[in-house]
């Protein structure tokens, strides 16, 4: 999507995005009990910097109107400097998901350690069961980090924002 942005003191050029980080794993795993899918988004104006507290959600809202596209597709110098802006709004969205993927593991750590442990503690009191129920728990924990870690961002849309006097 293409929009302008009306304003007579700032002229810049920004791409807002939304990527989505989140875990593929077999659903039978029920990953999403320590990662649901969570939204990033991202602002970068054609110098790469982030730009989010400048151009909040309702910052844009209120004042970006939908744009001709074919204007934006026309300016050939736009392609250098647009690949590079994606190019940091990525980085900005993994940079943003490395804390959100760390809990997420830590809270996966934490209840199939108390899980193993419980079942442990079973074990000590003789119950017959314990023992193939803890295999199975550490062979999950196992698959559940191993599909965890292996979380990723994409990107689920995106908007240029062409900031300043319009003609």
């Amino acid at each position: 999507a293409f929009a302008l942005w009306r304003d007579d003191t700032i002229k810049e050029l920004v791409v807002e995005c939304f990527y989505i980080l989140e875990c593929i794993a077999p659903q039978s795993l029920y990953t999403d009990r320590f990662l649901s899918s969570v939204p990033i988004r991202t602002v970068v104006n054609h110098k790469g910097e982030c730009v989010e507290k400048r151009y909040t959600r309702a910052e844009c809202y209120a004042n970006c109107e939908n744009g001709p596209v074919t204007k934006l597709l026309a300016a050939k110098a736009l392609a250098d400097t647009f690949g590079k802006m994606m190019n940091r709004s990525t980085e900005y969205a993994q940079n943003r998901s490395k804390p959100i993927l760390d809990s997420a593991l830590k809270l996966m750590d934490n209840f199939y350690s108390n899980e193993i442990n419980r079942l442990n503690h079973l074990i000590m009191q003789g119950a017959p069961m314990a023992e193939q129920e803890r295999a199975v728990l550490i062979s999950e924990k196992s698959d559940v980090k191993k599909y965890l870690s292996q979380s990723r961002i994409r990107l689920e849309c995106l908007r240029v924002i062409r900031r300043g006097p319009v003609s």
